[in-house]
C-alpha cells in the first residue's frame, strides 16, 4: 500500500503525465478484455502506469534501466533497456508506454514484428531514429 500512496503523491507532482481520461481510454477501449500480462516500457524511475494497471487486476512487468524496485506484489521490475532486436514479447498480452522517448521506435518495431498489441502516449519531442536521422530538419 505504500506504493499506492507514493502514486498519489506522484500524480500531484507530475500533472502532465497520463491523465485520468487517457487512462480510462486505455482501460476501456484499447486493452483486450480479461486479466492481462502487460509490459510497461520506459517507466522511468517510478512505474506509475504499472501500479494503475495492477490496481485493475492485471499482472505487470515494467522495463527501464533507471526503474526503482516496487514492493507491490504482481509487478516485476526489469532494470534494462528495451531493444527491439533482442526482446521476446511472447509472454505478454499487451505493451504500454508513456513518453518512452528513445524506446519509441524499438516498441513499434518489436510489437509489430512479434504481433503484440500496444499503446503509447508520446512526449511530442523529436528523437533520432535508430539510424541516427532526425525526423525534423532545421530551416
Amino acid at each position: 500500500m505504500e506504493d499506492l500512496s507514493r502514486l498519489a503523491e506522484y500524480k500531484k507532482e507530475n500533472p502532465g503525465r497520463l491523465t485520468e481520461e487517457q487512462f480510462e481510454i486505455l482501460e476501456q477501449e484499447l486493452l483486450p478484455e480479461g486479466r492481462l500480462h502487460i509490459l510497461e516500457v520506459g517507466c522511468g524511475s517510478y512505474p506509475r502506469l504499472s501500479l494503475l494497471l495492477k490496481a485493475q487486476g492485471h499482472s505487470l512487468t515494467c522495463m527501464d534501466p533507471g526503474a526503482e524496485l516496487v514492493e507491490e506484489e504482481g509487478i516485476e521490475v526489469r532494470r534494462e533497456a528495451f531493444d527491439w532486436e533482442s526482446v521476446d514479447l511472447g509472454g505478454y498480452d499487451f505493451v504500454v508506454a508513456q513518453e518512452p522517448c528513445e524506446a519509441t521506435e524499438h516498441i513499434v518495431r518489436a510489437c509489430t514484428g512479434q504481433r503484440v498489441p500496444f499503446a503509447m502516449v508520446l512526449c511530442g519531442v523529436p528523437h533520432a531514429l535508430l539510424c541516427g536521422v532526425m525526423l525534423i530538419r532545421s530551416i
